[in-house]
């Protein structure tokens, strides 16, 4: 009986899983945010805690995404593996990397206004940093990625929900 009932759902349901697939890849989902290179922003209560988020991957094929969004992308070196970061140079912009904010910060005259700390984001290309300075493998460290490797863009965090 049990089983019967099974086969009758599978078979009913049959038909909208490709429906569902192309919801999934080209519309939205709902995806776990782990890591730590987006704290405070995502996993505040620690490694072992994830954020559930709500990806909006219609925004990424159209390009509809600006300085300051959080999105999802393919790294750069590791293709299988997804980075979650914000986007904080976009095309045509000037960007100070990190090694370059600090050593000004920290009084170095020699850094202190040369054009040469700046890192000019080309056509195509976004600069994108995680929130967490200490733990984040992002632009300061491969430099700028293609736009053609975001993925999605993070609409809003669904868990916790604080």
């Amino acid at each position: 009986m049990a089983m019967g009932v099974f086969i009758d759902v599978a078979r009913r349901s049959l038909p909208f899983l490709p429906v569902f697939a192309c919801i999934d890849k080209f519309i939205g989902t709902v995806k776990l945010v782990g890591g730590r290179s987006m704290q405070p922003t995502f996993n505040a209560r620690g490694k072992a805690h994830n954020d559930a988020v709500v990806l909006d991957c219609w925004s990424a094929r159209s390009l509809a995404y600006q300085r300051g969004d959080v999105v999802v992308l393919r790294s750069p070196h590791v293709p299988d593996e997804l980075l979650t970061k914000r986007i904080v140079g976009m095309p045509g912009d000037w960007v100070r990397p990190r090694a370059a904010a600090q050593a000004e910060a920290s009084g170095d005259d020699a850094s202190r206004g040369m054009l040469g700390n700046l890192v000019h984001v080309p056509r195509g290309q976004l600069w994108v940093e995680g929130d967490n300075e200490a733990s984040s493998n992002d632009s300061n460290s491969f430099g700028c990625v293609a736009a053609a490797l975001v993925e999605a863009r993070v609409c809003f965090k669904i868990w916790p929900l604080n």
